[in-house]
This record gives structure tokens, sequence and C-alpha cells, in this order.
């Protein structure tokens, strides 16, 4: 989510707004309440460093007393900050002689997810009559051998083994689709790892990181030997579970799901957004929810179904995560795994 820097969430929210602000109101408010935020600090920090600076300048060596002053602070926010990230990454929600085989077990899996989208963008460009550098049938042979050379051919799920050892090209439309969705498990799993400090917000549409995918599938990880807690699960819940249901009223509008929008759900959302972005857990302050730079209401409704598939697998994930951190063992990974196969 959001980094809670207050410069940075100016920053998003001038980014956001500037461009909409000629034909929307709102946009031309809230740029002006930043501005007023902006210029506020700005005569606050005044009143209280211009006499102190006035006052070093004076009687503690000029400029050279300024510049210690300052480096001095910004000595002790880089350790103060450097400290708050290194207590965050120090709680275990099980004991930690447990932690090194749920770390072991978590990266097989998300090896095994790599190895399926994978899999799916060959799919894709096969179909689409992408040149390809490797012959058909290539890639499917590597991944088989590569997988049972590293063990884990036989941690694979019966459903994912009978996929991944079809010829290549045999997939169709709805499961190659089912399986790409599915790159949000990598993302998470890199989350809970701690290969990445934030799990990136569902605003930015499910955006590929081909990158993330390919150090996935060769195993490399750069975090520390810690898991997520249980409490920064139950954070990323929120947001998630919000998205998740405003998509639905949105393609219910829409008539493309059936249902019965939930006009609640629309206030919710909108006091969601103004607390998460007083916390840092959103994007911008908006009258809906941010999606790819605009509005989720304004999105194609193939986006939102893209976007709904990624925020269920998201929410999936992230239920099967808690499961394994409380004991239930890492069987429930293996039934998000499954879905890959299957209706989400």
């Amino acid at each position: 989510m959001a980094n809670d820097n207050l410069i940075r969430r100016w920053w998003r929210q001038l980014r956001f707004d500037v461009p909409r602000m000629r034909s929307n109101a709102a946009s031309r408010g809230r740029v002006g309440v930043v501005v007023l935020s902006i210029a506020f600090v700005g005569v606050f920090l005044t009143l209280i460093f211009g006499p102190m600076g006035w006052f070093e300048y004076r009687y503690g060596g000029g400029w050279w007393g300024i510049g210690v002053v300052v480096l001095s602070y910004a000595l002790a926010l880089m350790l103060r900050r450097g400290m708050k990230r290194r207590g965050g990454t120090t709680t275990l929600s099980l004991a930690s002689a447990t932690a090194p085989s749920l770390r072991k077990g978590l990266l097989a899996r998300r090896k095994i997810v790599a190895t399926m989208v994978s899999r799916a963008a060959r799919e894709v460009g096969l179909r689409e009559r992408v040149a390809m550098e490797t012959p058909v049938g290539s890639v499917r042979a590597a991944q088989l051998q590569r997988l049972r050379r590293e063990g884990l051919w036989e941690s694979v799920p019966a459903p994912l083994q009978g996929m991944l050892a079809a010829p290549e090209g045999s997939w169709d439309t709805e499961t190659t689709g089912r399986v790409l969705v599915h790159l949000e498990v990598v993302t998470v799993l890199n989350w809970a790892l701690r290969a990445s400090y934030e799990l990136p917000s569902l605003s930015r549409g499910g955006a590929v990181d081909a990158t993330m995918l390919r150090e996935a599938v060769t195993g490399r990880i750069a975090g520390e030997n810690f898991l997520r807690t249980e409490a920064e699960i139950d954070r990323q819940e929120g947001p998630t579970r919000v998205y998740l249901a405003r998509l639905q009223n949105e393609l219910v509008r829409r008539g493309v799901t059936e249902g019965v929008v939930d006009e609640e759900l629309e206030k919710y959302t909108g006091q969601y957004m103004s607390y998460a972005a007083s916390v840092g857990d959103a994007e911008v302050v908006a009258e809906d929810l941010p999606l790819r730079g605009g509005l989720l209401g304004d999105a194609t409704t193939a986006d939102l179904l893209h976007l709904r598939g990624v925020a269920a697998v998201r929410m999936i994930t992230l239920a099967g995560l808690r499961d394994v951190l409380t004991g239930k063992g890492l069987g429930r990974m293996d039934e998000v795994l499954v879905g890959m196969a299957g209706d989400i």
C-alpha cells in the first residue's frame, strides 16, 4: 500500500488531480487543499526553525553552524526510519524455529505459480502467432525438467501437473486467462516473504512485472529470513475487500454481472477512501477508488473484469497465508494454487 510519508501523499494527489483540474471541480478543490496545506506547513516550520536558524547564524558559527544542525536533524530522521523498518521485520506469528520450513515451502509454491504463469504467457504467444526464438515444445520440456531437477514436481498439485504436461498450444483462452490472473499470487508471496517492502496497490490495475516473474521462476529472492505477521495480513485485507466489493457493484450497475447494487457499500467506499488517505493506505483522495491514473468508475468493462479476478486472487491468497501462519499447514496454499485449474 501507499507509503505514509506526507510529502509523497501530496505528490501523488497533485499528480492525480492536476491533469483533471480543467474538467473536474472536485480535483480543483483537492489541489487547493494541498496547496494551502503546503503553505501552512511552510509558515509553521518558518515560525519554529526561523528563530533557531537566526540564533545559529548569529552566535553558532554562521552558515557552518546551520549546516551542522541540518545535518544532525537529517541523520536523526534517517536513523529513526531505519529503526522503524527494522522493528517491523522482527516479529513472527509462529515460533522462529518453524519459520525456515514455512519460508522454504512458500518459496516452492511461488516458483510453481510463476512456472504456470510463464506457460500461460507462452500459450498466448502461440495463439497470437507471435514470433518465438525457441521451437514449440521446448519451454514445456525445460519447465518440467527444472521442476523435477529441483525436487518440486511432486509438490505440484495433480491438476496443475496435467496442465503443465499438456502439449504447448493446447490451453484454451479461458484456462490461459485464469492462470495469468494468478500472477497476483506471486506478488502477494513476494510481499509475505519480504522480498518487496510494500504490497502494490490494486489501483495499478494488476500490471505485470516481468522482472518479478523471472526472478520467481529462477528462485531468486533478496528478502530477509522473516515472514509477515497476521496483523500485517489483516491490514491488507481491508483495502482488498473494498476494491473487490466496489468492482462487483460497478459490474452489476453496468449489467455485466447479475445482482443488486449495494448502495450502503458506495457510502462505505467514500468513507474508507478518506480514512485510508489519512493513514497512508490510499493512493489519492478522490470521489471514487483510483485505477491506472483515473477512477474506477471510468474504466473499461474489460479492465474491471480483469481487476476483479486479480482482487479475488489476492483476497484468497491473503486468507491462505493467514491459515499457514496460524498452523493449518502449507496445504492451504496448495488450495490457492489449485484455483488455476478451476473457477476462482
